[in-house]
């Protein structure tokens, strides 16, 4: 009899074990999505919910539910975006969202990706934004991704002159049960201050400084020190084109118009050209303007030559393959 009830207690140690590893673990997913020249990655794990209450039962209110009990739910941008107004740079943010109750979610991106989800400090946060789900057909399997991309163009003006604005949209979605929160997502082609310290020679950080000066006084609005180390025969191609006076007009429209407010810089890709020790010239200088202009941003090209002083001028500042309104 002994004998009998070990065996038993054997047999069910191994049918616990046999259940134990046929429970189905929740399936890694690397989502990724497409959108102009942009790549949006989600990497997260699909959690599978059978059960007919789910938001205040198996994920609780007033809490953050991590989409994992141990992994962080990444999502990774390569552009920079705009989310209610606010910039989120390009990078990858630790994803979380803070269920309040079925009506009030939070959104949370977070600077922290490495460790676990237990790392979790709401000082990392970099954005947290509340969202009302919606309520639409049940889906037991978890499911976050990127739909309704939308372009939409616009004729508008700016003093003198006109343009079309193109806008992109697109939703990021979470879709859980009953509930669906979505999240619409403004697309830039932009990358908002990379590359802001160049690696260059040193003999050439002198010259880099005045063309550095020049965009500051651009960014700052202040078109006297932007100007201030144009030489006497400066020539553009930017808006109407011409020389220092046309210039300074040019930007006075945009300033006008607000088109001058909030510029971002990116000099990944900075490159320059020597063709002797009299002259040189930097290229892919990329200016972002918030208010989109031209739906793009500008890539500038600086040239300097050296005067008869031995002094250093931006002689022209030219932007690649760009016609004159």
């Amino acid at each position: 009899m002994k004998i009998s009830f070990i065996y038993y207690l054997i047999l069910l140690s191994f049918l616990s074990d046999f259940s134990f590893a046929k429970k189905k673990l929740p399936k890694k997913i690397n989502y990724s999505q497409k959108i102009e020249n942009s790549l949006v990655t989600i990497d997260y794990f699909q959690q599978i919910n059978k059960k007919k209450k789910i938001w205040g039962k198996s994920i609780p209110f007033n809490k953050n539910w991590t989409f994992s009990s141990d992994s962080k739910t990444i999502i990774s941008f390569d552009k920079d975006v705009f989310i209610n107004n606010l910039r989120l740079l390009q990078g990858s943010y630790s994803f979380y969202i803070f269920p309040v109750n079925e009506n009030d979610w939070h959104f949370i991106f977070n600077k922290n990706i490495k460790g676990s989800t237990k790392e979790y400090k709401m000082s990392d946060d970099v954005m947290r934004l509340s969202i009302t789900p919606e309520k639409i057909n049940n889906t037991d399997t978890l499911k976050i991704g990127i739909e309704n991309i939308f372009t939409n163009v616009e004729n508008k003006r700016m003093g003198d002159y006109s343009y079309e604005e193109e806008d992109l949209t697109y939703d990021l979605f979470v879709h859980f049960g009953e509930l669906k929160a979505k999240l619409n997502i403004f697309y830039t082609e932009e990358r908002f201050n990379m590359g802001l310290n160049p690696d260059l020679p040193d003999e050439i950080k002198p010259i880099w400084d005045i063309v550095m000066n020049s965009l500051q006084g651009l960014i700052n609005e202040d078109f006297k020190m932007h100007t201030e180390n144009f030489s006497k025969d400066f020539v553009t191609n930017w808006g109407d084109g011409g020389g220092t006076e046309g210039h300074i007009q040019m930007l006075g429209h945009f300033f006008r118009g607000g088109g001058l407010e909030g510029i971002g810089l990116n000099l990944e890709n900075l490159t320059y050209t020597q063709k002797n020790k009299n002259h040189i010239k930097f290229t892919n200088i990329v200016t972002h303007f918030p208010s989109n202009i031209y739906g793009h941003a500008f890539y500038f090209d600086y040239t300097l030559n050296k005067n008869e002083n031995g002094k250093w001028e931006i002689v022209e500042l030219i932007e690649p393959d760009h016609t004159p309104f």
